[in-house]
């Protein structure tokens, strides 16, 4: 289905095709599909600030980090526990074996392209830090189920002894308690699967650490565009919210051509459609309908043909 427009139906090079049924993803798309997972888990912002007047921070599991990189840099660690605290059930093994629940924590996710093991090291800059984390499988559950669903606890770690510590295949262990080793067994995983990681710095410094992930023998993070617009590059929707028809302006200095889709919460993909480049301004305009859409909150997210480039929620109301 595609949306009224004002761009020419059919476009010259981009391929606009991320509609996912089922399991087996388009060529074209796959390289998006870790993006796609990421939108919908942090699209739930909009009906946190509603219901709670709360907004998500990467402290929150609904704004967790997405991870693009095998090694990832944290220059200084977190202190607090986010707008969202006690997501995380402190009730022991086997549905955390964070005591402290969330503690000077961060939330990271990640969408596995390769079934085999993960396998990760969370490497203090400071040998003294003790850093406390857990792995939550997220692929058929939401950031509300973490705490009483103890079935999708994957892999956690409480160890009192401080350094290198993570699921890196060192140990059998999956739900280590204080007084056990700061090594896991290795993660097995299956493409498709989403997972949710959140570290928490018991030690409370500012040190940070690197979040490495090159143990792994399977794909993870392969030919996955970054989630943040190139400079001199953005887009806006309105009105929002929306009854009939939105119109979305996109701002950028590359000329180029762009696909929209739309997206509901439960992932299902709704509209897409390609939007044509006719003018060199900078600045271009493009209008659509939402008369079919049902009353409710969107994730909107525009590809370029070099990734996406950007995402933005949509209310429609009635």
């Amino acid at each position: 289905m595609y949306f009224e427009s004002q761009a020419t139906p059919f476009p010259r090079k981009l391929i606009c095709i991320f509609v996912f049924p089922s399991p087996v993803i388009p060529l074209e798309a796959k390289s998006y599909t870790m993006n796609i997972r990421y939108l919908l888990l942090q699209s739930l912002l909009l009906f946190s600030i509603s219901i709670s007047g709360q907004t998500p921070t990467e402290q929150d599991c609904l704004g967790a980090i997405p991870l693009f990189h095998t090694v990832y840099y944290q220059d200084s660690s977190y202190t607090g526990s986010g707008n969202f605290p006690n997501e995380i059930s402190t009730a022991g093994c086997p549905a955390s074996c964070l005591l402290s629940g969330e503690k000077n924590d961060v939330w990271y996710i990640f969408t596995v392209q390769s079934t085999g093991n993960l396998c990760f090291n969370i490497i203090p800059n400071s040998s003294s830090d003790d850093y406390d984390w857990a792995v939550f499988n997220l692929t058929n559950a939401s950031c509300t189920d973490i705490f009483s669903d103890s079935t999708l606890m994957v892999s956690c770690n409480y160890s009192a002894t401080s350094g290198t510590t993570g699921a890196n295949g060192l140990d059998s262990m999956i739900c280590a308690n204080a007084s056990d080793k700061k090594n896991n067994a290795q993660i097995p995983v299956v493409s498709g699967e989403t997972f949710v990681l959140n570290i928490s710095n018991f030690s409370a410094t500012q040190s940070g650490y690197t979040l490495d992930f090159s143990c792994t023998d399977t794909a993870i993070f392969t030919n996955n565009p970054t989630s943040e617009k190139p400079p001199g590059k953005s887009a806006v929707i309105y009105p929002n919210p929306a009854e009939n028809e939105v119109s979305v302006m996109i701002e950028s200095k590359i000329y180029a051509d762009f696909c929209l889709s739309v997206f509901d919460l439960t992932g299902k993909q709704i509209m897409s459609t390609p939007l044509i480049n006719e003018s060199d301004n900078e600045k271009k305009s493009y209008r659509f309908s939402v008369a079919s859409l049902p009353a409710g909150s969107y994730v909107v997210v525009i590809f370029s043909e070099s990734g996406m480039f950007d995402r933005l929620p949509l209310m429609i109301i009635r």
